[in-house]
């Protein structure tokens, strides 16, 4: 019965998401979050400069990620995703990190999150030599 309850909860908060306008950015529970302008080097700000080798990495990433067959194209819009860059010796790393859903009151409004995501979070490690995928992880 609690397995039953807890896919209706994941449905109803597929379905806010859903009916969601585009022209917000998102964060974790689809709460909207007020655009930072100009404030790259406020170490505090949510808007980080990422070092331009490591972009070298995205488009490769990006078209892997939109190849993925069992992913709707809904769940590949970006909205739907935190990117990240880093990078270790040899590999770039992107990660589409997937929001967490809202919890959904009683009512049907959010209130909260739940540990679930609407698309998947995919961390890539790209070889820096020739920019080919070296590992495709498919987090939970």
């Amino acid at each position: 019965m609690n397995a039953m309850a807890s896919d209706n909860a994941y449905e109803r908060a597929r379905a806010y998401v859903a009916g969601l306008v585009p022209d917000c950015t998102w964060t974790d529970g689809y709460v909207c979050v007020a655009p930072a302008q100009d404030r790259f080097l406020d170490r505090e700000a949510p808007a980080r400069m990422v070092p331009g080798s490591i972009l070298r990495a995205w488009d490769t990433c990006h078209r892997d990620f939109l190849a993925i067959e069992d992913l709707t194209e809904a769940q590949k819009d970006l909205r739907h995703y935190r990117i990240g860059f880093t990078e270790d010796d040899d590999h770039y790393i992107v990660l589409f990190s997937g929001l967490l859903l809202p919890y959904m009151d009683p009512e049907g409004n959010p209130d909260g999150v739940v540990n679930a995501v609407f698309g998947r979070s995919v961390q890539y490690r790209v070889s820096k030599q020739d920019l080919v995928i070296r590992q495709r992880l498919y987090l939970p």
